[in-house]
């Protein structure tokens, strides 16, 4: 997953894998390449950038009520389109959930965001399951803790220099 601005400013291409990752995607039971998933409310980048230009392996495009409408005609089938009622992080991972892992590649807005609803999350869960340990006892039956079906990674990097900044 990355936002559309990264997109356009990193000149992302169609996702290609070689034949040995293709098959060991296959052999686990995935996809032959991963999916890959442009964020973008407004849709206020080029449809016919680079990374819409193979046909076998389209992108998603996640948009919402903001999308232009000439932009969203004119990616036509070179994307596979999904519309939310919200372009918000938690509608996005709720979309995604099935994917069992999401890689969020940025840009920084989405990461923050990301971030941001992640924290939330962690701290609401472990609030309630701290109210729920003073009440029920940990071996009642039935009582489960939430886990989330999906693995959130986050990707960040500062581009051709990032090793030299690492120590």
């Amino acid at each position: 997953m990355v936002g559309s601005g990264t997109v356009e400013a990193e000149d992302y291409r169609p996702v290609t894998l070689d034949d040995e990752r293709r098959e060991r995607r296959l052999a686990a039971g995935l996809s032959e390449v991963p999916l890959l998933a442009i964020v973008s409310g407004r849709l206020g980048f080029d449809p016919e950038a680079r990374v819409f230009s193979d046909p076998e392996h389209r992108p998603m495009v996640i948009t919402g009520p903001d999308a232009e409408p000439a932009k969203l005609a004119l990616l036509g089938d070179s994307a596979d389109v999904v519309f939310l009622d919200e372009v918000t992080p938690t509608r996005i991972l709720e979309r995604l959930g099935a994917a069992g892992i999401i890689l969020c590649e940025g840009g920084p807005t989405l990461v923050g965001q990301l971030v941001a609803v992640v924290i939330f999350h962690h701290v609401k869960r472990a609030t309630a399951a701290r109210w729920l340990d003073q009440r029920i006892s940990g071996t009642s039956p039935g009582v489960r803790r939430e886990v989330l079906p999906t693995r959130l990674v986050i990707r960040t990097s500062c581009g051709p220099h990032e090793n030299q900044h690492r120590r």
